[in-house]
């Protein structure tokens, strides 16, 4: 399992199964300032949301605006936002995806990418290059999802940012994000990637991705 599945997996149950807390107070702020929640802080949170959906969207807001809370509960609150107001949030979330944080960026496309929301192109685009693995695997799979076939050749030029390779001791060697490329070209059918796709699979650095490209070659 990559490291961005592993995250999604530690996101969504493993920080929700430890060291369940009083929520009592039904107070949004109190129970996401825990480091840790548990499936009654969950449960408490969707009940506040449904008995009271504006006061509770704005406390998600100001949560994910906070440093002071913990990193997953303001990727928590910002999910949550895209989950209550649908294709509404769609210009919030625009906005979060060139967030300073990558989790607040992560929460931002996740959602973009559940409300197929394919208009961000150029924002899309940007996070081909994001600093983080996780991002940019998460625009190739909207890219993907999404069919966003104008940034084909964006995603091809992947192939060749040196930033996607792995340095090892015996040389440098594609990463993930490699893989997920060579993915989105044959789900995209990129025809313009054939020569390239050809010429790598004839390449020692690549022999680990030998039979994904003979895949990704026969959908083109």
């Amino acid at each position: 399992m990559n490291l961005k599945k592993c995250l999604a997996k530690y996101l969504f149950f493993y920080f929700l199964t430890f060291l369940p807390v009083a929520v009592a107070n039904n107070n949004i702020e109190v129970i996401l300032k825990n480091e840790k929640l548990s499936n009654s802080d969950l449960n408490a949170v969707k009940g506040i949301l449904s008995k009271n959906p504006k006061e509770t969207l704005k406390s998600f807001l100001s949560i994910v605006k906070d440093e002071k809370y913990p990193d997953r509960s303001r990727w928590l609150s910002l999910i949550l936002i895209g989950r209550a107001m649908g294709k509404k949030s769609a210009p919030l979330m625009i906005k979060y995806l060139s967030h300073p944080h990558w989790m607040i960026r992560s929460a931002a496309i996740k959602s973009l990418k559940s409300l197929k929301v394919a208009k961000p192109v150029l924002e899309y685009k940007k996070l081909l290059t994001d600093k983080s693995y996780i991002l940019r695997e998460q625009a190739l799979e909207t890219i993907s999802a999404l069919k966003i076939k104008s940034l084909g050749l964006d995603v091809l030029k992947m192939l060749g940012d040196q930033t996607n390779y792995i340095s090892t001791k015996k040389g440098r060697r594609p990463s993930e994000v490699v893989k997920k490329v060579i993915s989105t070209l044959s789900i995209l059918k990129v025809k313009e990637s054939i020569p390239m796709l050809k010429k790598i699979r004839e390449k020692k650095t690549y022999s680990t991705l030998s039979t994904h490209i003979d895949e990704a070659l026969k959908k083109i």
